[in-house]
C-alpha cells in the first residue's frame, strides 16, 4: 500500500511540475506571502520593500532558509508544493492504522493533493500539515503536556493567526469530546500555564511589530461576514468535501457526525469573518482526526459508493485533464507568458528607476533590487519619474491608470492579450486568464 502511495504522489508530482513548467503563473496570495523572505535576503530587515509594510505574521520568513538556497522562476512553486506534500503525508502517517481501507485513503491523498484550494497556495492551506503535526504530537497521547502545547500554539499564532485559532477551535472540540476538560482544570499547574499563555499572547498583541500589525489589520479587514469565501470554498473543493462527506457518514455515528458537521459549520461562519476559503481546509484535519480506529462501518449504502469515484472523475478532469488539454490545445496561452517574462527581463537589465509588475507575474523577478508589486491592480508604492509599470491584464489597466493621474505617463501594448482560457466555475461561459503585456512610463 505504502509503495502505490508513493507512486501515485510521485506521478502527481511529475504531472503537476510539467504543468507549472508550462505556464509559471502563480496565485496573487502565494507570490505576496513570499515577498517578506525575499525581501529579508535582499534587505536583511523585516520590513518589506516589495510593498513598503511590515508584514502581520511571520509565515512570510517561513521559505527564508529554502530561498536562500533556490531562487528562480520555479522557486515558489517548489516551496508550495514541499508543504503540500507534508501535509499529503502527515494525514497519511495519521490514517495508516485507521479504519479506512487502502483504496479510501488513497483516494483522499490523491484528493487532498489536487484540490483546487490548496493549489491556490494560501496561507492557511500549508500551515495545515503543521496543524496534523500538532494533533499527532499532543491529543492522540492521554497526558496532554500543555507547556509544551502552548509553547507550540504560540509559535503558530506568530506564524499565522488565522490557523491559530482553528487550531484552538479543534482542541476545544477534541478535548470536550474526550472529557479532558475536567482532568486539565483540576491541576494548579495547568492552571498557571493557561494564565501565562494568556499573558504571553495579551504582550504579544500589544507589544511587538508583528501583534500591532496583527490588531490593526484585523479590525481594518475583518469588518463583517462574507458569505461569498464559504461559496468559494464549495465550488473550488466540490470533490474533496463531497468525499469528507463520505467518510464522516461511513465511519462516525450520529453523534459524532452531528458533532463534526457543527464544527464544520462554525468553520464555515469563521471563514466568512476571516475573508478567506483557505480556512475551511481545516475542516479536512477535522474529519481525519475524527476517523475510528476500527473497523467499525457505521453506514452502508450501494447509493454512498458513489461518492467517492465522483469525487475522484471530478479531480481527475478539474485538477489534471483540463490543465493538460489546454496546454496541448491552448499553447498560445503558455507561450505568451513566457513572451512576458523574456521582455521583462531583456529589456530591464540595466534600468536605474524601479519597475512594478504583477504580482503574479513577480518569480523571475524577485532578484532585482528595483523590482516592486502591483496587488491586485493597486499601487502599494507610489512611482517616480523613471519608473516603469508592466500590467499584464488589461482588467488592471484602467485602474492603474487613475492611481496615475496626476503624473506624465505613457503607455504601450507590447504583447496582444490572449483569449484566455475557459472558467470551469462558470462551466465555460466566460474565459479568464487573457494575458497580455502593457507597459506604462512614468516621466
Amino acid at each position: 500500500m505504502r509503495f502505490i502511495v508513493f507512486l501515485v504522489i510521485v506521478a502527481s508530482i511529475g504531472i503537476k511540475m510539467a504543468l507549472v513548467y508550462l505556464n509559471p503563473v502563480c496565485s496573487m496570495d502565494a507570490a505576496f506571502s513570499c515577498t517578506p523572505s525575499f525581501s529579508f535576503l535582499k534587505t536583511g530587515g523585516i520590513y518589506n520593500c516589495f510593498a513598503q509594510n511590515y508584514p502581520a505574521n511571520l509565515f512570510g520568513f517561513v521559505g527564508v532558509p529554502f530561498f536562500s538556497l533556490f531562487w528562480g522562476k520555479y522557486s515558489i512553486f517548489i516551496f508550495f508544493e514541499t508543504l503540500k506534500l507534508f501535509f499529503c503525508f502527515q494525514v497519511f502517517k495519521l490514517l495508516a492504522n485507521s479504519g479506512l481501507k487502502g483504496w479510501e485513503l488513497l483516494v483522499l491523498l490523491f484528493l487532498l493533493f489536487w484540490d483546487r484550494s490548496i493549489n491556490y497556495y494560501g496561507e492557511e492551506a500549508f500551515l495545515c500539515g503543521l496543524i496534523v503535526y500538532l494533533f499527532r504530537r499532543f491529543l492522540l497521547h492521554s497526558n496532554l503536556d500543555l507547556k509544551v502545547f502552548f509553547i507550540f500554539t504560540i509559535i503558530l499564532f506568530c506564524l499565522h493567526p488565522g490557523s491559530a485559532v482553528a487550531f484552538w477551535s479543534l482542541t476545544t472540540f477534541f478535548i470536550f469530546r474526550g472529557g479532558k476538560i475536567i482532568k486539565i482544570l483540576s491541576s494548579r499547574k495547568n492552571i498557571v500555564y493557561i494564565l501565562m499563555f494568556l499573558a504571553t499572547l495579551v504582550f504579544y498583541l500589544t507589544c511587538s511589530v508583528f501583534g500591532c500589525e496583527i490588531v490593526s489589520y484585523s479590525l481594518g479587514k475583518y469588518g463583517g461576514f462574507s458569505i461569498d469565501y464559504p461559496i468559494r470554498f464549495l465550488k473550488i473543493s466540490l470533490p474533496l468535501i463531497s468525499y469528507c462527506i463520505y467518510i464522516i457518514l461511513k465511519y462516525n455515528d450520529i453523534k459524532n457526525s452531528v458533532w463534526v458537521f457543527l464544527v464544520i459549520l462554525i468553520f464555515a461562519f469563521i471563514s466568512g469573518f476571516l475573508q478567506t476559503s483557505d480556512f475551511l481546509l481545516y475542516s479536512v484535519v477535522l474529519v481525519v482526526l475524527t476517523v475510528k480506529r476500527s473497523d467499525v462501518i457505521y453506514l452502508r449504502s450501494r447509493v454512498l459508493r458513489i461518492i467517492p469515484v465522483f469525487s475522484l472523475m471530478l479531480t481527475l478532469f478539474v485538477g489534471v485533464l483540463f490543465p493538460l488539454y489546454t496546454a496541448t490545445f491552448l499553447p498560445y496561452q503558455s507561450e505568451v507568458v513566457q513572451e512576458i517574462f523574456t521582455y521583462i527581463e531583456d529589456n530591464n537589465k540595466n534600468r536605474k528607476g524601479l519597475i512594478f509588475v504583477q504580482t503574479e507575474f513577480l518569480t523571475p523577478f524577485v532578484q532585482m533590487a528595483t523590482c516592486r508589486l502591483i496587488v491586485d491592480g493597486s499601487l502599494v508604492i507610489k512611482p517616480e519619474p523613471g519608473d516603469v509599470l508592466y500590467v499584464c491584464e488589461k482588467r488592471y489597466l484602467e485602474g492603474i491608470m487613475s492611481q496615475l493621474l496626476n503624473m506624465d505617463y505613457s503607455s504601450e501594448n507590447i504583447i496582444e492579450p490572449t483569449e484566455g482560457i475557459p472558467s470551469l466555475t462558470t462551466l465555460g461561459r466566460v474565459n479568464v486568464n487573457k494575458y497580455g503585456l502593457w507597459k506604462i512610463e512614468v516621466y
